[in-house]
């Protein structure tokens, strides 16, 4: 076998997956529509814009994997401080002085009581990201965007 484990549950186990996805579904137009991310294909970092006209994929450099873990903090961890760029897309805080706005010298980026916690914002908007070949909803037409 030439394949290696995409995932092991428990750690240490002999539990292993093969192949995970993401798979998202919804209703567009009265029919139901399914996006189904595998390594190969589907979503890309990046956002749906739609502020004027039809929706729009976009992305850059800041959609990418963001990481924080216990015991970083702004100066140690360039994540932590650049967290704030992904809140506006769902990215979890604790906001410690309750005030309703992400600020990385005082709030703490990432899921309370979380070791560790990993963030991206992904959009299945990009058309030559769409593979029949995916299978399991690979190559649907377009629909929105995951951010997990």
């Amino acid at each position: 076998m030439t394949n290696t484990p995409g995932f092991q549950w428990l750690k240490g186990s002999a539990n292993l997956l093969y192949y995970c996805r993401i798979n998202n579904r919804t209703m567009v137009n009265g029919g139901l529509r399914m996006a189904s991310a595998s390594y190969k294909g589907e979503y890309a970092p990046g956002y749906i814009s739609n502020s004027s006209g039809p929706p729009v994929a976009m992305t850059d450099s800041t959609f990418r994997f963001y990481k924080v873990s216990r015991g970083d903090n702004m100066n140690n961890n360039y994540d932590w401080l650049m967290w704030g760029r992904m809140v506006p897309y769902g990215a979890p805080y604790i906001d410690v002085n309750q005030n309703g706005t992400y600020e990385p010298a005082v709030d703490t980026p990432g899921i309370r009581g979380a070791v560790q916690t990993i963030f991206i914002c992904m959009t299945d908007g990009f058309s030559e990201n769409h593979n029949i070949g995916e299978g399991f909803g690979g190559g649907t037409p377009l629909f929105m965007q995951s951010c997990i």
